[in-house]
């Protein structure tokens, strides 16, 4: 049966639960990507967006208001973070991507707006929900210090 929902009934049944089997960090990132998509206004709002195949920017503070995050660093991009945990590493030059447009990534600084890929190669603009499936949580462990003693 068909249901309509309002944007705001999916960003409060789907991208502001709690992370779960049933509502994975992987899944809302995927929906929010195929929701900017659809229009330049849900880009605007979920604040991330594909710039090519393989690398996406992100807009920290519109990106954790849709998950209803509060500590966004920590959540999201410390080394425990969700993008990290994920897979996901920083792309530090934006000149260094092929085929996006400078009106694209004009915004980056960095700081409010960074661009991602996934280390492993496995999320990526083409890649459908059942290949993302095997993009699981994994911790991030600090490499140990070396001591001289």
């Amino acid at each position: 049966r068909d249901i309509l929902l309002t944007f705001w009934d999916i960003v409060v049944e789907f991208f502001r639960k709690k992370n779960s089997s049933k509502t994975r960090f992987i899944d809302k990132l995927y929906n929010a990507l195929r929701l900017s998509e659809l229009s330049e206004r849900y880009a605007e709002g979920v604040g991330i967006r594909w710039l090519n195949d393989t690398a996406f920017k992100v807009n920290k503070k519109k990106f954790a208001r849709l998950l209803g995050i509060k500590t966004i660093d920590g959540s999201l991009f410390h080394c425990q973070g969700n993008f990290p945990s994920h897979g996901f590493r920083e792309v530090q030059d934006k000149n260094s991507l092929e085929d996006v447009p400078e009106e694209l990534i004009s915004d980056v600084d960095y700081e409010e707006v960074r661009i991602l890929v996934h280390e492993p190669g496995v999320f990526t603009r083409e890649a459908g929900i059942n290949k993302i499936v095997g993009c699981k949580w994994t911790p991030v462990r600090p490499r140990p210090i070396k001591s001289n003693v």
